[in-house]
């Protein structure tokens, strides 16, 4: 079996992180926001930067916004504690280093939930419209894995692989043969 460059099997032993849990409160009809569940909002404030590979409180503030509006469930006047803290951590998953990485991070879990939420809502729809909402969902999925190619050679960098499978050498003629790197 060969190893696959960049894809090392996580430590059985490791620690595990906590996890980043966000509190959904609606105001009114039009405002929505997060908090922190423990009450300690500069601590949790400092960990939403850190997750999101930012210094900025806009930044978190525009995310959090994003997501929100992402992660609504079927049914559901706004998005849940459960939907947002699930978005959290498919981004927390991804570790992103900097707003560039974080914002695509951010882009595939708003695909992921709305794939989700869309393939949720099949079940009692008629015919024509189990269609759509099929080809609805796996564009959806399809956006989403482009996106996570797209983060993964971002983060890790392109590699091209060139197998040669003959080579002819004529008499008189000269030929190395080395590894590239």
């Amino acid at each position: 079996m060969r190893a696959i460059p960049g894809a090392e099997a996580p430590s059985l032993n490791a620690p595990k992180r906590r996890p980043i849990v966000a509190n959904v409160r609606q105001m009114n009809a039009v405002r929505i926001y997060a908090i922190a569940p423990d009450g300690d909002i500069a601590g949790w404030r400092a960990r939403l930067k850190e997750l999101f590979a930012t210094s900025s409180p806009l930044f978190v503030d525009a995310s959090l916004a994003q997501l929100i509006a992402a992660c609504k469930l079927p049914g559901e006047a706004t998005a849940s504690t459960a939907s947002l803290t699930a978005a959290l951590e498919v981004i927390a998953s991804l570790q992103p280093e900097n707003e560039a990485q974080a914002c695509l991070a951010i882009h595939i879990a708003c695909l992921h939930s709305a794939s989700l939420n869309v393939l949720s809502r099949m079940h009692g729809v008629t015919e024509r419209n189990v269609i759509v909402m099929a080809t609805a969902t796996a564009k959806l999925e399809r956006a989403y894995h482009r996106a996570l190619e797209t983060y993964h050679r971002l983060k890790h960098g392109v590699t091209q692989v060139v197998r040669v499978e003959r080579v002819n050498v004529q008499s008189g003629a000269q030929a190395i043969v080395a590894l590239v790197k």
